[in-house]
């Protein structure tokens, strides 16, 4: 047994770290401490290096080091790290067998990590190591006193700073070594446990530039993972222990499909559109078509189609119905992978067998509503789904709904796109309102091969805590393997299926047999809270207020039986919290309107899309015009790529600049706009600098208060590149500063524009960045006044030489050029080209729950006014009020009731006719609905959620005060379902906790 989980079933064998430590022995007792054991031991250290680590005060004055350094040694000892990696033999001896010794608190010998008389260490770490980490901690937080605990926790948490430290520059050293990899990566897995001692202890993530990743990244697409697919490791980083576990098993694909040739920026695998299979091998079923006529109808009047599946009751076959999309029919939008060639077709229709499964599969949907489904507020849909849930049934008891007892109706792309060239037109205008379709949708159902054929076992839940059982799920034990094969599923890997992922507000995954739903992917999310439970959150809620590390896994002792991998939870909640930061829900749907925040969809967007594929890279655009809160519709009907990403790029109008020393595909068909991006390649946006667009063009711009490091240089006209030769650079900011130079390779020029036609100059961009200098080449347009306009030439890829190393280059440069610091007065402006039409102004809300805080709020308001109006009223008419009878006081009890929920539904009638209004290709924001557009792109300085939260603790506050148990029951039903009811139960803890003391002392 092992402390990490392993896939079941996977054919692949487990990684194992060769032992070469034999002759590096670490001992608690021994003559060096694990900070001293590796600068005394390492023979090729130079010893007055290794005397300076002791005498401080040598050190200082042999190197003159600031004095605003406090630890010389740490200084001198990343230098070290540096000139002088330790072996290989000493990683292994001193961070893993003498990390785990100083964890254990005593020497272990080697052969205790054997097994089967193996001389190597398995990665995932045996089993007995936790078992003693966790008996040795506990007792020492219960039997040592409070100053031998913190002393020994002090101590290890020290070492493991420095394990940490030094692994990390051995991961970016690059030492070319076949044992080196797989050691750090066994260092990367003790490291990973001993986490769970310390609440604040840091872990090292997987980046591509590491060597260790690098191992399981070849191990990645040795199983079949394609390459491109991988770039997430640096944007959306995972702990190694929940990368080695994808790495553990072969994707179902990779059976059907070889990603062997694959790149970063390019996945080779093409599939054609092909007509959908049967499902199975000999039916022979007939087609089913949709009325055609109908979907064009609507979708030329604005609409959406939606398709029902009726059958008649004399024959019992089958025939597709649509109709047009209202408020008041829930649908449920599909999303399928189309080289599945289950409901991807080039037509408008598909096998009956495949409309017979799909109707069974929607059938067994639960009815979604624990959040503000069809835009009901927080109380009333949650008073609601208490009565649909209040008698909790037995999980023997527990049929599956029948067939057509929740969702009738579904939109799917085959069904409501038309397919027919002839129609071009009315199929980019439903494509361009796919974001509408899915965010509108009440739940999104992903069909997905793999997913769908793997067993995830079958537990009666519900959509509420303690609520009667409505669906199965997937039982605990393999949610770890469900929530990983999502992770590599194929749906995953796709670009439309990232905007239909972010803009759902429900995903759910059919499994064979089960579903699994996003939200609810986690282990009994049905079983409801008992007191007990109650009391024990109470407890550690305490203890963890108190001392921090108290609440940490290695001192809890409801912990699974240690016959169980200790770390399965662990890597579990890696991998889910990956999937739900790469589809980006949250995030999402919380920003705003303005520039910034169409610059941080973009970037998000952009940042997501670098591991996906698509097989037509026209699409990207439209996908990322949707991403960043734009009106789809607008170049929908563009049919140039380029024209896209030209309207696009203006509609952000704030970009990282690292798209400037991106090496990919550009617009090359006008010389204004060359710099824009054709494709999405993988780069990592820092945010310190961006381009931001004014009347003329992009200027760069320091976008935080971070140190300034994008310099520009400017290049005499006299200069002249040549192509594919090997040069020096040399920069200076100033005249007498000394130059540093750089290796410029592989310059390739726009082949508009010729190095014999320049007049003006050139100037260069460039990124020093100590591991990876960048540059981006542009040409001197014209000039005016104080303002150059540049155009975009090519990236330059650069290397730093250093004058005092040795000679490292291959290939001998034949020519230099010489850069100087751009005048800080001049302003330089890459020029833009003149579009036509307004598109900035066109953003609008993507989903109806955007403009739901808007509706709670301004109903609450309303409902208050009434309410002081109704007063005034009554006491016009009847004098006092407070003499009417109690039969009185009954109807207007229900009468007030009854009164929220229909102001509420008014407005969420009329925002939504307005929402569909203004998604009209032909409107503008100078229709009819200019006021809902003004209003649903209004941010207040605070959002209305922030303000409703602060309503509810003033008020919350209030009743604590005066003793009213009845308010208090009204706010925790009002907080519980958008806001945490954590946060919700440490109000009451402090301020029951409060009001306690506060008595007892007055």
């Amino acid at each position: 047994m092992f402390c990490f989980p392993y896939p079941k079933g996977s054919k692949v064998a487990p990684l194992r770290a060769p032992y070469i430590a034999d002759s590096c022995n670490y001992s608690l007792t021994g003559p060096y401490t694990f900070t001293s054991f590796y600068y005394e031991t390492q023979t090729t250290i130079p010893a007055e290096l290794r005397r300076c680590l002791i005498r401080e005060e040598a050190w200082t004055q042999r190197y003159k080091l600031s004095k605003s350094i406090k630890e010389p040694s740490e200084s001198l000892r990343k230098y070290l790290l540096v000139s002088h990696p330790p072996s290989p033999s000493v990683v292994q001896g001193w961070l893993f067998f003498g990390l785990a010794s100083e964890a254990l608190g005593r020497d272990i010998a080697h052969d205790e990590f054997f097994d089967n008389d193996q001389k190597s260490i398995d990665v995932r770490i045996p089993l007995w190591f936790w078992s003693e980490l966790k008996t040795r901690w506990s007792k020492l937080r219960t039997r040592a006193d409070q100053d031998t605990y913190m002393q020994k926790k002090e101590h290890l948490k020290k070492c493991y700073n420095l394990a940490l430290e030094v692994v990390g520059f051995q991961d970016f050293a690059g030492i070319n070594n076949e044992h080196l990899p797989s050691i750090l990566l066994s260092v990367h897995m003790l490291l990973f446990i001993i986490t769970n001692t310390f609440a604040s202890a840091k872990v090292l993530q997987t980046s591509l530039r590491a060597i260790s990743t690098q191992l399981l990244v070849e191990r990645m697409v040795d199983n079949g993972w394609c390459r491109k697919r991988l770039n997430f490791l640096d944007s959306m980083r995972l702990a190694y222990p929940a990368l080695y576990f994808l790495a553990s098993f072969p994707p179902t694909r990779a059976q059907k499909e070889n990603h062997q040739s694959c790149t970063a920026t390019r996945c080779h695998v093409t599939t054609e559109l092909a007509q959908p299979l049967h499902r199975t091998p000999g039916c022979r079923c007939q087609h089913l078509d949709v009325p055609l006529d109908q979907v064009l109808k609507i979708v030329g009047d604005g609409g959406i189609p939606l398709i029902r599946i009726a059958r008649s009751p004399s024959s019992g076959s089958i025939r597709l119905e649509v109709v047009p999309y209202n408020r008041t029919i829930p649908f449920v939008a599909i999303s399928h992978v189309w080289s599945d060639r289950q409901f991807g077709s080039n037509k408008n229709s598909l096998p009956t067998c495949q409309v017979q499964y799909l109707n069974s599969a929607l059938a067994s949907l639960p009815l979604m509503r624990t959040d503000m489904g069809d835009g009901e507020l927080p109380l009333f849909g949650f008073w609601r789904l208490l009565r649909e849930t209040a008698f909790k049934g037995s999980s023997a008891s527990f049929q599956p709904i029948e067939p057509g007892g929740t969702f009738e109706y579904f939109w799917l792309d085959t069904f409501c796109i038309p397919q027919d060239s002839t129609h071009n037109d009315l199929k980019n205008k439903a494509i361009g309102s796919m974001n509408l379709i899915y965010a509108a949708a009440s739940n999104t159902v992903v069909f997905d091969t793999a997913l769908q054929n793997m067993d995830g076992g079958q537990r009666a839940a519900s959509m509420l805590h303690g609520g009667r059982p409505m669906f199965y799920a997937p039982t605990n034990e393999n949610l770890l393997d469900v929530t990983a094969n999502i992770v590599a599923s194929n749906w995953m890997g796709r670009a439309w299926t990232l905007q239909e992922g972010v803009l759902s507000d429900h995903l759910v995954f059919p499994l064979k047999g089960s579903l699994a739903f996003l939200k609810l992917l986690r282990p009994d999310h049905d079983e409801g809270i008992s007191i007990s439970e109650f009391k024990d959150y109470f407890i550690k809620s305490l203890q963890k207020f108190v001392d921090p590390d108290s609440a940490t896994r290695v001192y809890d002792d409801s912990f699974p039986s240690i016959n169980q991998e200790p770390m399965s939870e662990d890597v579990r909640h890696c991998l889910l919290k990956f999937l739900r930061k790469a589809l980006n829900v949250k995030e999402y749907r919380e920003y705003a309107r303005g520039t910034a925040d169409r610059a941080a969809r973009f970037v998000n967007a952009h940042t997501r899309l670098q591991s996906r594929t698509t097989t037509m890279t026209q699409d990207l655009p439209l996908i990322l015009f949707n991403m960043c809160g734009l009106n789809g519709n607008v170049i929908s009907q563009f049919a140039d790529a380029e024209q896209k990403m030209k309207i696009l790029v203006y509609s952000v109008g704030k970009l990282p600049v690292e798209l400037l020393f991106s090496d990919c595909p550009r617009l090359g068909s006008c010389v204004t706009d060359s710099w824009i991006p054709l494709e999405v390649t993988p780069e990592n946006f820092t945010g310190d600098h961006v381009l931001r667009l004014g009347k003329d063009g992009f200027t760069v711009q320091r976008e935080n208060s971070s140190k300034e490091r994008l310099k520009l240089y400017t290049i005499s006209r006299s200069f002249v590149w040549k192509p594919d030769v090997p040069m020096i650079l040399n920069v200076s900011d100033m005249p007498d500063d000394e130059d540093e130079q750089y290796l410029v390779k592989g310059v390739h020029g726009s082949p508009v524009l010729s190095p014999h036609d320049l007049k003006n100059g050139w100037v260069i961009l460039i990124e020093p960045d100590e591991y990876n200098p960048r540059a981006a080449r542009f040409a001197i347009n014209r000039r005016a006044g104080h303002k150059l306009f540049l155009h975009f030439d090519c990236p330059l890829k650069l290397s730093r030489i250093d004058k005092d190393g040795p000679e490292q280059n291959d290939e001998e440069p034949t020519q230099t050029c010489i850069a100087r610091r751009a005048d800080f007065i001049t302003d330089f402006i890459i020029e833009r080209s003149q579009l036509t039409g307004d598109y900035l102004s066109m953003a609008r809300p993507q989903n109806p729950q955007q403009f739901s805080t808007r509706i709670m709020v301004t109903s609450q308001w309303i409902y208050f006014g009434l309410g002081y109006l109704e007063r005034q009223f009554l006491r016009w008419m009847f004098g006092d009020e407070n003499k009417m009878s109690r039969l009185f006081y009954a109807a207007y009890f229900l009468y007030k009731t009854a009164q929220l929920p229909w102001i509420e539904r008014c407005l969420v009638e009329l925002g939504h006719s307005a929402w569909i209004k203004t998604f009209s290709p032909t409107w503008t924001p100078t229709g009819r609905w200019k006021w809902f557009w003004k209003l649903s792109n209004y941010e207040p300085p605070v959002p209305f959620m922030t303000i409703n939260k602060f309503f509810l603790k003033a008020m919350f506050s209030v009743c604590v005060m005066f003793g009213s148990y009845t308010g208090l029951a009204m706010i925790s039903l009002y907080w519980v379902v958008p806001y945490p009811v954590a946060e919700l139960v440490s109000m009451y803890i402090l301020a029951f906790g409060f009001k306690g003391v506060a008595s007892f002392f007055l």
